[in-house]
């Protein structure tokens, strides 16, 4: 079911009441696959039929080559194993019935003012294609089963650049390039709606294209994405574009030039674009070789199997309805199983959290003390370290702080931290070469908190005492 919000959604939202009607065949055929095969049937004869195919409108089947079905199940076995059997029949039937539905009524309103040409019919299949999911693969199209064994839904990835370059109004006439602007400026609509109503019921939203919650609706640690793969392309655009991106810290890095830190490049953000959309196997085995996802999560035997294993739309259930009750929860749980993007960090921002809470309370104990006020805060809840023997700033700038400097167990101090920067910073160091340095004494003054950090763990520290620091 999950069509209705992933590849349905461009055209479903331009056309609510459209889609709503498609809904009660797709439960049909998941149900029944004699229903599946009647609403199959009724499809292939219709009276538009024959330009169904002279206009090369996508309508995949369920059996027969594989790049003639839908790249979500893209497999003969899948069809045979109970479960994804009856969910290939719902996501087929309900998308083929909304492009056949769709290239009807955009027929109609285009025979209004004249008989539509063979160029314009085929532009209107072409919009409705990339719409869908579909897009043309055009001199590759021969090489698209073997894409889709490396990357997730390759012609799906392909349509969401061609719809946000506007490649549907490249083709056809002046007449289908107002009719095709037209579902556009209905689909914008429709955005419009859904975070006009998000906002009413306390939801952020991310505005900036250069950060990963762009068009993203915020609620705690929930995040919903109503975009269907829109999101992802614009924020991978953008921070190619801008040379930046926007970090969970809302800070903005540069991706190209002398300030960029390690792994943060513009070859990075192609990587991780790319990695993050390769097909399943290939995704995990690469997450395995590395040791932890394309976010930086650590991973482990569990989560592989369960993220192989568990289907895509209940993973995030448990966490979603602790957040947010069994009622919020539950309407974000439907909006997930039809196909709506719906993510927890949870548990991950509760780590960061606690984590950099405890290096920020260090640091509001060393400015107390700074100040000759006497504090007996404890970051952690325990006895706060005693601070370290001074030792010569000049020392202290040219080698790593040890964990004899920090206190064993613990990060290294704020006085040390600061005795060290004072010095870099006189030495004429760059910021960047500054944050070298301190990740550097991160991971030898306090091995055992730095191995426990994730990525977004560690540059939040960095952050913190880098912002301390360079005051």
């Amino acid at each position: 079911m999950s069509a209705v919000g992933r590849q349905g959604w461009f055209i479903g939202l331009a056309h609510p009441a459209r889609a709503a009607k498609t809904v009660t065949p797709m439960l049909k055929a998941l149900t029944s696959e004699y229903k599946s095969y009647q609403i199959d049937q009724e499809i292939r004869n219709r009276p538009n039929a024959p330009l169904y195919s002279k206009s090369k409108l996508e309508l995949p089947t369920l059996t027969g080559k594989l790049t003639a079905m839908e790249e979500a199940f893209m497999s003969r076995l899948g069809g045979e194993i109970p479960g994804i059997k009856q969910s290939q029949r719902a996501y087929v039937t309900y998308l083929n019935k909304l492009r056949a539905d769709s290239f009807d009524a955009m027929t109609r309103a285009l025979a209004r003012s004249g008989e539509p040409t063979d160029a314009e019919l085929k532009a209107i299949a072409n919009y409705i294609n990339v719409a869908t999911g579909r897009g043309p693969l055009n001199k590759a199209a021969p090489a698209a089963e073997i894409l889709a064994t490396v990357f997730w839904s390759p012609r799906l990835l392909v349509s969401r650049f061609q719809l946000l370059a506007g490649q549907p109004l490249y083709h056809g006439s002046a007449r289908t390039r107002k009719l095709i602007a037209q579902e556009y400026g209905r689909f914008l609509i429709g955005m419009g709606v859904i975070y006009a109503l998000g906002e009413m019921i306390g939801a952020e939203i991310e505005i900036d294209p250069r950060s990963s919650d762009f068009g993203k609706l915020k609620f705690g640690d929930t995040r919903v994405d109503p975009m269907a793969g829109l999101s992802q392309t614009t924020v991978f655009l953008a921070r190619i574009a801008a040379g930046e991106k926007k970090v969970t810290t809302g800070r903005i890095r540069p991706i190209r030039g002398e300030r960029v830190r390690r792994g943060e490049g513009t070859v990075n953000v192609i990587a991780n674009f790319l990695r993050a959309k390769l097909s399943p196997l290939l995704g995990t085995t690469v997450d395995i070789a590395a040791g932890k996802t394309v976010v930086g999560e650590p991973v482990t035997p569990a989560d592989v199997v369960a993220r192989n294993v568990v289907p895509l739309a209940f993973k995030d259930v448990y966490d979603v309805m602790i957040e947010h009750g069994i009622a919020q929860g539950t309407a974000l749980t439907l909006l997930s199983i039809f196909g709506v993007g719906i993510q927890n960090y949870e548990r991950r921002t509760r780590a960061t959290k606690s984590k950099l809470e405890q290096l920020k309370a260090r640091i509001k104990i060393y400015l107390k003390k700074s100040k000759g006020e006497k504090s007996s805060e404890s970051p952690t809840g325990t006895p706060i370290l005693p601070p370290p023997a001074p030792k010569p700033t000049e020392e202290i700038g040219r080698k790593p702080i040890t964990t004899t400097e920090a206190g064993a167990g613990a990060f290294p101090s704020i006085e040390t931290f600061h005795a060290r920067f004072d010095v870099l910073k006189k030495a004429g160091l760059k910021e960047n070469q500054i944050r070298g340095y301190l990740e550097t004494d991160l991971r030898t003054g306090s091995k055992a908190h730095w191995n426990e950090m994730t990525d977004v763990e560690k540059s939040g520290a960095i952050d913190v005492l880098a912002e301390v620091a360079l005051v």
